[in-house]
Formats: C-alpha cells, structure tokens, sequence
C-alpha cells in the first residue's frame, strides 16, 4: 500500500496539500483518480503543472495523458 499526494508550492514558500489518495504500490490508477479529482475541484488541465515521480513509467502515464507530457520532471 502507498499514498500519493499533491502539493501547492507558493512563490512565497508557504506548501497546501490538495490531495491524497490510497493505492497499491505504482498504481497508475490511483494516480490517475487523484489527477481527476484535483481537475474536478479546478485544476486547469492546460496549466503548467510539475509531477515527480520514482520514475516508474506507472506512474508517468496518467499525468502525461491528462496533462501533458511537459508537465514531467526531467529525469
């Protein structure tokens, strides 16, 4: 079991969680409900956004197919 989290970073230093969701280890379907959720509360999917990943591709996919593939931390 893993938890995956979003994090707001501010120009000011000052850090808000988004959201967390469960999940099994890797699972791009959990990344994947979290993306959904963040855009359903108004995240802008044509925004400039930054996702880190472990590097596993699992976990890579979602958020290039939602988001776009220059949303990605360069490895």
């Amino acid at each position: 079991m893993s938890m995956l989290g979003a994090v707001s970073l501010e120009i000011s230093e000052s850090k808000h969680t988004l959201g967390i969701v469960q999940g099994a280890i890797q699972n791009a379907a959990a990344l994947q409900a979290l993306i959904d959720n963040l855009i359903m509360r108004g995240l802008d999917p044509e925004g400039r956004h930054l996702f880190i990943v472990d590097g596993s591709k699992a976990l890579s996919e979602p958020s290039q197919r939602t988001l776009g593939a220059d949303n990605q931390a360069p490895r």
